[in-house]
């Protein structure tokens, strides 16, 4: 996603920093980590809200099942689910978009 972006530097998972921000040509791209957000009520505290508020951004986050109350009042939200193809050994990549209707 970054790449088709515009964003040339190598992107990796946040673990430690949560959100990791990569200006982009067009959009930002934010790549959230939610892993340790689980049980805990900080979200708003780290700028959830200005990230997603945000027109000219894309969102990538892991984990969302621990932050998904925050997410149900964006209507822009689409679930991407990433799997092995059993056959090919290849990736099988599919989207749903009617997570909150």
């Amino acid at each position: 996603m970054a790449q088709g972006l515009g964003i040339s530097r190598k992107v990796n998972s946040p673990t430690f920093n949560i959100i990791k921000e990569y200006p982009g040509r067009t959009f930002n791209f934010y790549h959230i980590d939610a892993y340790r957000l689980e049980d805990k009520n900080v979200v708003s505290d780290i700028g959830f809200e200005e990230i997603l508020g945000e027109q000219d951004s894309v969102v990538y986050i892991e984990w969302p099942e621990f932050i998904e109350n925050y997410l149900v009042d964006y209507k822009r939200v689409f679930k991407v689910f990433i799997a092995v193809e059993p056959s090919s050994g290849g990736r099988l990549i599919t989207f749903k978009d009617d997570i909150y209707e």
